[in-house]
């Protein structure tokens, strides 16, 4: 298959519009289907269809595919997009304009500019997603599974947050040199 050019998430859409051109995937009804696989010698195989996009940790369909060994995801608003030939300009961002980031339609997409899109979601409700705070006692257990080997990964998992995030502060206070202000005196 020859190899795309331009953003990357421009770059593996049309990965994945190669392979709904070439039969192996099927575009209907907002979702990506796998109809056939692909053999070494290039040849197609017919496969019971199936769907193959999942939700990523924003709420959006993601779709992904083997190229040269290496698994590319792409986002299925851009798939939709390239299919009807619209490029995503550098700057520009996809918004869903009845904010339901699942309904994938051409009708239901348009490009528009990153603050657009930003106003168009605070005033819809879609912009629900703050940025919240670990509390004083979270940051305790944090520090505490900081200075232990393989913790953090499980203390995310019972907290609900993501490993980026608890690792992330874990390396912060790390790095601060510090005892969180919250801890008693020894």
């Amino acid at each position: 298959m020859r190899k795309p050019f331009g953003s990357q998430c421009q770059t593996n859409a049309a990965y994945v519009v190669a392979e709904i051109r070439a039969g192996v995937l099927e575009f209907e009804d907002g979702h990506v289907w796998r109809i056939g696989k692909r053999r070494r010698d290039g040849s197609i195989v017919p496969m019971e269809r199936h769907r193959i996009d999942s939700d990523n940790q924003d709420g959006y369909l993601q779709v992904g595919v083997t190229v040269d060994g290496a698994l590319r995801k792409t986002l299925v608003h851009h798939v939709v997009l390239a299919l009807h030939g619209v490029a995503v300009p550098v700057g520009m961002t996809v918004n869903h304009i009845d904010g339901d980031k699942q309904n994938n339609t051409r009708e239901n997409l348009e490009v528009v500019s990153q603050r657009h899109n930003s106003l168009h979601a605070n005033r819809t409700g879609a912009a629900t997603r703050q940025r919240r705070r670990f509390s004083a006692t979270e940051r305790e257990l944090i520090w505490e599974a900081s200075k232990k080997r393989g913790q953090i990964r499980i203390l995310a998992r019972q907290m609900g947050r993501s490993y980026g995030t608890v690792r992330h502060t874990a390396l912060r206070m790390r790095r601060a040199g510090c005892l969180p202000l919250f801890a008693e005196a020894a």
